[in-house]
């Protein structure tokens, strides 16, 4: 892959200077706990195009993306920490879905809080076995 794929665009430095006071009050807010991360992403959201705090947001989150790409990309033994947590996740979640026998991993419910206490009850399960395991 070549790097230039990586990086295809221009950070607008000056959207985020400008819109810095109202990022860091919005950053103080969800801190405070006066406003939700889900919430105010809904906000932004919802007008994308022409919302230039969003937009601002978006500026500050692509810099960061690409502060984090060349660090990846430059230290071998990050790429090693998180190929090894991807897979210790993708084994968890292999192990949950093969736990969950009778549905193939499946959730057949339509109602949000029993989907939760499906997944909630099967990772429950999943971890007492895997202590089960280690300790007996």
């Amino acid at each position: 892959m070549h790097i230039d794929e990586l990086f295809s665009s221009n950070i607008d430095w000056a959207l985020i200077e400008t819109h810095l006071p109202d990022m860091l009050r919005v950053a103080m807010s969800i801190k405070a706990g006066r406003i939700t991360p889900s919430t105010i992403l809904n906000k932004l959201g919802t007008y994308s195009r022409k919302n230039r705090l969003y937009q601002a947001f978006r500026e500050l989150g692509l810099a960061i993306r690409t502060g984090f790409l060349l660090k990846y990309l430059s230290n071998e033994e990050l790429r090693r920490t998180i190929q090894e947590a991807t897979n210790k996740n993708e084994s968890f979640n292999a192990f949950t879905k093969w736990l969950s026998f009778g549905s193939d991993g499946i959730i057949g419910e339509n109602d949000r809080e029993r989907q939760r206490k499906f997944i909630k009850y099967n990772h429950l399960i999943s971890n007492c076995l895997i202590f089960y395991n280690v300790f007996a």
